[in-house]
């Protein structure tokens, strides 16, 4: 329900349906989803890149992630969010290690950078509506696979 509050407070587009009573989220602005993360106990900062375009950047038992919006008009109604994080590690992975996490783990993509660090996102859907409980399991989903590949990588 924290979820469900912290969005109707700020005017996200959400809606009931009738039988099931569910709020529907099929939209996020960037101010809406600080307050949200802020809500769970996330430190969540909101700022602007070079572009213009708005970026979250809050972290997870110890691990800095950004959350990016896509799909958006002027900042607003975005039908997606991506979460990121990166990794500088002092071997880097090999092009094995990627292949066998993006194989056997469902959430939480990974690739490398020039210098063999591994970079991870996990994109979020918002576009027809998903229910705020859905919200609120992803952003769950989202520190297990954080959780999960750093003990994959022994980070």
């Amino acid at each position: 329900m924290r979820i469900v509050s912290a969005l109707t407070a700020l005017g996200v587009a959400a809606f009931s349906l009738p039988a099931a009573a569910q709020d529907i989220v099929d939209s996020l602005n960037e101010r809406a989803f600080v307050n949200v993360l802020q809500d769970f106990g996330y430190k969540a900062e909101l700022e602007y890149l070079d572009d213009g375009e708005p970026v979250i950047r809050s972290a997870t038992s110890g691990t800095d992630f950004s959350v990016y919006f896509y799909d958006c008009d002027r900042g607003t109604n975005c039908k997606s969010i991506q979460f990121f994080v990166a990794y500088d590690m002092p071997s880097g992975m090999t092009t094995e290690q990627v292949n066998n996490w993006n194989k056997n783990w469902r959430f939480g993509k990974v690739y490398l950078d020039d210098e063999n660090d591994p970079f991870m996102e996990m994109d979020v859907n918002l576009a027809f509506g998903v229910t705020s409980k859905n919200l609120e399991d992803t952003v769950d989903w989202w520190e297990v696979v954080v959780k999960d590949f750093e003990e994959y990588i022994e980070w």
